[in-house]
């Protein structure tokens, strides 16, 4: 309510079941609101799906009803409805777990490559390859523990370091994980720990066959 108080909004998906104030209460708010705010279009989202409870969010103000589970094809026929905007056809399957990000876009090292010393570019690399090493052996401690806060400080340092260095996916593994802790999501921050220790290695041989250099062989020396 606070909410839609503050801003505008097209439509309101509303949780029927909620503690404190239930949805049925919390639209005959809005719609007391007395302004344009009112005649926002609300939609109940709820798993009670017993005869007559359509009517009965309808009579108490809801605009439509949608039970759970829905089809994602249901919900977006519903949202066209009250919004005017067409629902996007998906191939099946659209739907999964997107792709994550490429391993390295290599663009941003080569920029810093091109204008700083060769030695000093490389200590820089292999800087951040034991750093990030090292933060990730922390933020497998912290998020093992429990210690989100420890995790989280970790994960924001990773990816931002990351990000400098090109390493998209170590990059964005890092946000989520960021996020996570700050939800206070331990089950999704250790989860995303053990993907960012499957994405470290290829993030770390990306940069280092990429951008370490060998030096040439003395003459006369064995390659």
């Amino acid at each position: 309510i606070a909410a839609i108080e503050r801003g505008d909004y097209d439509l309101l998906l509303m949780d029927v079941q909620m503690p404190e104030l239930d949805g049925v209460a919390a639209t005959q708010r809005i719609r007391a609101l007395g302004s344009e705010k009112a005649g926002l279009p609300i939609v109940a989202i709820t798993a009670h799906a017993m005869a007559g409870s359509r009517q009965e969010y309808l009579n108490s103000g809801m605009n439509d009803y949608v039970s759970k589970p829905f089809e994602l094809e249901e919900l977006l026929k519903v949202v066209s409805r009250w919004t005017g905007v067409a629902p996007t056809r998906r191939r099946k399957g659209a739907l999964a777990k997107p792709e994550p990000p490429a391993i390295h876009d290599e663009r941003r090292l080569s920029e810093l490559e091109q204008i700083m010393p060769k030695r000093e570019f490389e200590a820089l690399v292999r800087s951040w390859v034991a750093a990030t090493s090292a933060r990730l052996d922390r933020i497998e401690s912290h998020t093992g523990s429990g210690n989100l806060s420890g995790a989280q400080q970790d994960a924001h340092d990773l990816a931002s370091s990351s990000g400098n260095m090109g390493a998209a996916r170590l990059e964005a593994l890092g946000r989520s994980l960021e996020r996570a802790c700050r939800a206070g999501d331990v089950a999704g921050a250790r989860a995303l720990a053990i993907e960012l220790r499957a994405a470290l290695r290829p993030s770390l041989d990306a940069v280092t066959t990429r951008f370490l250099h060998r030096e040439p062989a003395a003459a006369g020396t064995a390659p």
